[in-house]
């Protein structure tokens, strides 16, 4: 998927979030474009601010994971733990009335990617990984495939 061409076809400002979603394309570009880990760090705060306030899940919520799954591919992201733990906490939040993706499920269709991507970096940074897993047991029930490679 062409990350650019998927930003530009959604109607942000018609998007919930945590304040104006209108702001999500420009912090999700500079994340795809900067190659400065401090500043990717900070974009992916900001950016969480808007889509999870609180464990509240927003509208806008379920189209910025689509970009978090294609971070995990992209070899310029340098949090992409911090983007992989972003997924399980949005799977894991408290969903709001108005969402018209079902977010959960478009993580789960995700599984082969997130466990591929897992496959490569969790003994590296297994002390982070067992700590998100620690928090969110739900989270590897539901996904086998993961649920293999870390236990």
């Amino acid at each position: 998927m062409d990350w650019q061409k998927e930003l530009h076809k959604i109607d942000w400002e018609s998007l919930e979030a945590y304040g104006s979603a209108d702001e999500i394309p420009e912090l999700l570009t500079k994340l795809f474009t900067t190659e400065n880990h401090q500043e990717q760090y900070s974009y992916l705060n900001n950016l969480s601010d808007l889509i999870y306030h609180q464990g509240t899940i927003y509208e806008a919520t379920g189209y910025v994971t689509q970009f978090f799954i294609l971070m995990l591919k992209n070899d310029s992201i340098k949090v992409k733990k911090e983007v992989f733990f972003m997924i399980i906490t949005i799977y894991n939040g408290e969903y709001q009335d108005k969402i018209d993706i079902d977010i959960r499920t478009e993580i789960s269709k995700k599984e082969k990617d997130l466990a591929t991507f897992l496959k490569h970096n969790y003994t590296k940074d297994k002390e982070f990984y067992d700590y998100a897993f620690d928090n969110f047991p739900d989270f590897l029930k539901t996904f086998p495939e993961i649920m293999n490679i870390v236990s």
